[in-house]
């Protein structure tokens, strides 16, 4: 067993891949793939000690099916009563209850074979020796391609992306404004208990303007959200976001004090630049907090000749682009954070992956088109969004021989700089 670690690492490939070792000296067959069971029974956890002194949990047990080789050919055999072990690095195929089951195992030369019990003793499967071990090397791809073609409902892409409307999402998907997303136009819209209990609220204020930008970057609302209850995980108890008139485009940045609103503002005119040559800021539309209307504030935009425009005294709905675009951005992030039981210190990663949801999917503003394509001429791509919350796996480099080779987090977002996910590790915060 000394060499399972070096061979999980020249794999490299999950679990479900990893296939078998054929171990003289297992006292059953142990396979750590739940997926892969035929009929499976939980049993109370059980400690299995390993020849190199760790300790493992069996958790249940049931029939698997594996291919084992015979030159060009495969044969397909049942292992009965076979243990789940979720921490075992490779299922294990034990000889002693092959010979139990009325097969023989030879080993001879660096070749496993395991033929019919006397008289005939035929050969039905070679297997080879890999680095000191008797390895099989299969795929369950059957299984990894029916989950690929498992189609969503209305309902679960709905909780997918981030509780988001499902009458847009069925109207997106149907117009092709949005890609890689595999659905089932026949579902039905269900209701959603998570929305009621995090967007209820009074209707809206009545439109007072109908104006409307004609160019991308000719006019930006504002506004500053907080203080949060509660301090997230990096520190932050506001977020201020910058929506672009034209195109409803959305910018979030999370700030510890509101006294760093003008350091926000002025990182949000240097992207716009930068990633758009040519635009050029010219109107603010804003409400009348202190953070805006600082002596250094005020003269930054008077420098720049960025003409602000006011809300009037107790007429938020002035700004309604900014102060609805608030309410929806944390009633989406209260949304995932309900849906999942998480914790609240994890609000600014739900408020950033619903912006990034935000600027992907169309809107009644925008209702012909999406915001990405609006701004960036291309339709977006969704296939890195994932129900917020959602278990995954990472890979661990440096595990121990026996150990599981992947440990569990949660998925909390898109990285905006760079082609990467998200996660959350609730053991190290």
């Amino acid at each position: 067993m000394s060499d399972l670690a070096s061979i999980t690492k020249d794999l490299n490939v999950p679990i479900e891949k990893r296939g078998a070792i054929v171990d003289s000296g297992a006292m059953s067959h142990f396979c750590p793939d739940q997926t892969r069971f035929l009929n499976f029974v939980t049993i109370p956890p059980q400690d299995i000690h390993t020849a190199d002194g760790s300790m493992l949990s069996a958790i249940g047990w049931g029939d698997i099916k594996v291919e084992l080789p015979w030159g060009q050919k495969k044969t397909t055999v049942t292992l009965k009563n076979t243990i789940y072990a979720p921490k075992m690095a490779f299922t294990l195929i034990s000889t002693n209850w092959i010979t139990a089951a009325g097969l023989a195992v030879l080993f001879e030369g660096h070749m496993c074979k395991i033929l019919l019990h006397a008289p005939k003793q035929d050969i039905i499967a070679e297997i080879p020796q890999v680095q000191g071990l008797y390895s099989v090397v299969t795929v369950n791809q059957k299984q990894h391609d029916n989950l690929a073609r498992q189609k969503l409902t209305i309902a679960d892409l709905h909780c997918k992306l981030g509780h988001v409307s499902q009458e847009g999402l069925l109207a997106a998907i149907r117009k092709g404004l949005v890609t890689s997303v595999n659905i089932d136009l026949t579902s039905q819209m269900e209701f959603c208990e998570v929305c009621v209990k995090a967007k209820s609220a009074w209707k809206p204020f009545p439109k007072e303007s109908t104006s409307r930008a004609l160019t991308y970057g000719e006019m930006v609302h504002t506004d500053l959200w907080g203080p949060a209850q509660t301090t997230s995980i990096g520190g932050s108890l506001y977020y201020i976001s910058f929506t672009d008139n034209y195109s409803r485009q959305t910018r979030i940045h999370f700030l510890k004090l509101k006294s760093e609103a003008l350091t926000a503002f002025k990182a949000y005119e240097a992207w716009l630049g930068r990633q758009s040559p040519g635009v050029c800021l010219t109107k603010m539309r804003l409400d009348r907090g202190g953070e805006y209307l600082s002596g250094e504030f005020d003269q930054y935009l008077h420098q720049q000749g960025i003409e602000w425009q006011l809300t009037i005294h107790d007429s938020p709905q002035q700004n309604g682009v900014a102060k609805h675009l608030n309410r929806t951005l944390v009633e989406h992030a209260r949304a995932m954070l309900l849906g999942k039981n998480l914790p609240k210190y994890l609000w600014a990663e739900a408020v950033n992956y619903a912006t990034w949801l935000k600027n992907c999917l169309p809107s009644r503003a925008t209702p012909s088109t999406t915001l990405f394509e609006l701004v960036r001429k291309a339709k977006p791509d969704l296939s890195q969004a994932h129900e917020f919350g959602a278990r995954v796996f990472v890979q661990v480099l440096e595990a121990g021989k026996l150990e599981a080779r992947a440990e569990e987090a949660i998925f909390v977002g898109v990285d905006a700089e760079s082609k990467a996910w998200c996660i959350y590790w609730p053991g190290k915060r």
